[in-house]
């Protein structure tokens, strides 16, 4: 067993507004020695094109933080984008709709991650403080 450690790509969010910004960054990251990349805060992008992109710098995909709204909203093409880039890791990062919407979270995310999961994928959660601030506690499965 071991760990794999990569770059969050949103902390390095100013490189990658742009396709062309995206790819060198991709190399760069690549060229330091990371073998992996955390795909958040990028330009959008095509899967195909992500794919080619990754393959050409000789990384990988290990998780994304993803369009809330695609998640919800859209599912099986999401999970089909990531089979293109080879990633089982789908990111939201928040609760979608703030404080309100903390009572309907678990009951909305259970099943889209019952989805992911039938797909091979998982849905991951990123918490931010307000979260944290409220005491949201809960458990999607």
């Amino acid at each position: 067993m071991y760990m794999r450690v990569g770059a969050q790509l949103y902390t390095v969010y100013d490189y990658c507004q742009s396709l062309k910004d995206l790819s060198e960054t991709l190399q760069k990251i690549a060229d330091i020695g990371y073998t992996t990349v955390h795909v958040s805060g990028t330009c959008d992008f095509e899967a195909e094109w992500l794919a080619e992109e990754l393959k050409k710098a000789g990384l990988t995909c290990g998780i994304t933080h993803y369009d809330d709204s695609r998640i919800y909203g859209d599912t099986e093409n999401v999970i089909r984008e990531h089979d293109i880039f080879s990633c089982d890791y789908i990111g939201i990062s928040g609760i979608p709709g703030g404080f309100e919407a903390i009572p309907q979270f678990p009951a909305t995310a259970k099943k889209i991650a019952l989805k992911m999961q039938a797909a091979g994928k998982k849905l991951m959660y990123h918490n931010h403080s307000w979260e944290y601030e409220s005491r949201c506690v809960f458990y999607v499965c």
